[in-house]
Formats: C-alpha cells, structure tokens, sequence
C-alpha cells in the first residue's frame, strides 16, 4: 500500500491522503519592484506517538520584495 512504514517488522498504516496547498500572490507596483506574498499548508506532516500516529500541519508565509537598482539591460545609469 502507498505510503506503509515498516518499523521492527510492523506495518505501521501511514495514512494515504497527504494533502499540501500553496497559494501565491504577485504585485509589480513598477517596472523596478515586485512583491510577492505566499501561503503553504502542509498537511503531510505524521509523528509517531505512544497512541499511534499524529497530523503534525505546518503552514509557512512569505513575503517577498525584489527591487532592481542599478545599470541593467534596459539603459544604463
């Protein structure tokens, strides 16, 4: 079966359904500068406890600023 762990020879029944998200927004304010904000939920997460398995989520943010300064390809300073 997708996902069994074997641990001292016991089959330790791993869940199967192992969702993650990710979501992204970008916003380019101009031509120099981008932000970026992200979302991720994990919800892949097991540890093993004295009663079994437990759903461990984890949910991650970002948030992103890339600003370009300088000489580049465009024209140079």
């Amino acid at each position: 079966m997708q996902n069994d762990v074997s641990l001292g020879g016991i089959d330790q029944h791993i869940p199967s359904n192992l969702p993650r998200y990710s979501a992204m927004i970008e916003y380019s304010p101009t031509e120099f500068s981008r932000l970026r904000l992200q979302l991720d939920r994990d919800e892949s997460r097991y540890v093993q406890t004295n009663g079994g398995w437990s759903q461990q989520p984890y949910t991650q943010i970002i948030l992103q600023a890339n600003f370009i300064i300088g000489a580049h390809g465009a024209h140079a300073f």
